[in-house]
């Protein structure tokens, strides 16, 4: 899969951005702390471009630009907020409103723990394909275990990728069920991503405008 863009952007305050920038050669001008902020993502050349991206959360809405590092991309207001995506899944979150720092991490099986005996019935309706474990943590101490499948096109539309992930309910009775979605431009460019890290909360999204 494509990366995400083909920019890298700095942080937009008020200031209005002159069309030079998307021109090569243009000398561009920071402010100290947008050149600091992009040197500790360790960006080597940054290059600036229009904010094009629009995060969705909680029903809020704010802009957001991605920077294009060597192996992920990074989503970010040019202040607090980073999301971290490598390109299938978003890996990383700091700085959104409500949740802490949250980490995605896949564990190997065995650090999991053993599943619940076959004879439970919510086990045997797992599907089979969802053998893809993970764990969203967060730096306010909570956890949340999913079992997720792969990633695969939409049998309707082969531009929107969709990843199935399962977790418990409180009452661990039953399997919730999410869909991660990605969609695609005709030109096999990343459109938008949503994804879901807590039942109870939210989904994320980030889109084009």
């Amino acid at each position: 899969m494509r990366r995400v863009g083909i920019i890298q952007i700095g942080r937009v305050r008020r200031l209005s951005f002159l069309m030079c920038l998307l021109l090569a050669g243009c000398n561009l001008s920071f402010q100290s702390k947008q050149y600091d902020f992009l040197k500790s993502l360790t960006v080597d050349r940054s290059s600036i471009a229009l904010p094009t991206w629009r995060l969705n959360w909680a029903g809020t809405q704010q802009l957001v630009y991605p920077i294009s590092l060597q192996t992920e991309t990074v989503f970010t207001d040019g202040d607090n907020l980073l999301i971290r995506f490598d390109g299938w899944n978003i890996t990383r979150i700091e700085g959104l409103e409500g949740v802490g720092e949250l980490q995605r991490i896949e564990p190997a099986p065995d650090e999991m723990g053993r599943a619940a005996p076959s004879a439970d019935v919510a086990v045997r309706n797992l599907p089979k394909q969802a053998d893809i474990q993970v764990i969203w943590e967060s730096s306010r101490g909570w956890r949340v275990r999913w079992r997720c499948g792969s990633w695969h096109p939409n049998a309707d539309d082969s531009l929107r990728l969709t990843q199935a992930c399962y977790t418990r309910s409180d009452l661990d009775q039953e399997w919730i069920e999410i869909e991660n979605i990605i969609t695609l431009s005709t030109l096999g460019m990343i459109e938008s991503i949503k994804s879901t890290f807590d039942p109870r909360s939210s989904e994320l999204l980030i889109q084009l405008r």
